[in-house]
């Protein structure tokens, strides 16, 4: 949960603000594509284009959690910023606006390999696309089939987020199933 005091925000699910609750309805992405109240009746709806600018909406709700919400991206209405994780993502021109601080591919300012269908980027450091390629081709190499390999890109992240390898940063436990 996260707040801002003026709501409390469970990223991807609900909100509270006051005494009211709402709660977000996400597409494949994790963007929050509609808001209902606690009654069920639809407050809000919002479309986005494959960047993350906004192209309709409709409704008030001030949520900073609408593109890609779910993975915690947050909006800055003020500056039409995004918050990734350690760096601000401007959706009008696609790319971020500082270094990639890791120097991860060849173009340290693009997001998501310029595939936002694909990939998300939640840290601003790695796109989930790049992950996911880099874990497949060390399964190959320790010989485990790819087939074997049914990671959806939440779990690639809790992995990548919650279990690191002591003293050797950017290697991963995998747990197979």
């Amino acid at each position: 949960m996260l707040s801002d005091g003026a709501a409390t925000y469970t990223p991807g699910l609900s909100e509270h603000r006051g005494t009211t609750s709402s709660f977000y309805h996400s597409d494949a992405l994790g963007s929050t594509r509609g808001i209902t109240g606690s009654t069920q009746t639809a407050t809000d709806s919002t479309l986005y284009d494959g960047f993350g600018m906004t192209v309709s909406k409709t409704g008030t709700n001030p949520t900073p959690f609408g593109f890609v919400g779910a993975s915690q991206y947050q909006s800055d209405t003020d500056s039409g910023l995004q918050l990734l994780g350690h760096r601000y993502y401007d959706p009008s021109i696609g790319r971020f606006l500082s270094v990639d601080p890791i120097q991860d591919g060849s173009n340290w300012y693009a997001y998501c390999d310029n595939n936002p269908l694909a990939n998300t980027d939640p840290t601003g450091l790695e796109s989930c696309g790049d992950l996911r390629r880099r874990i497949e081709k060390l399964a190959k190499q320790i010989k485990v089939r790819t087939k074997e390999l049914s990671l959806d890109k939440r779990e690639l992240w809790e992995y990548a987020r919650n279990i690191p390898l002591p003293g050797k940063p950017g290697t991963f436990y995998l747990t197979f199933r």
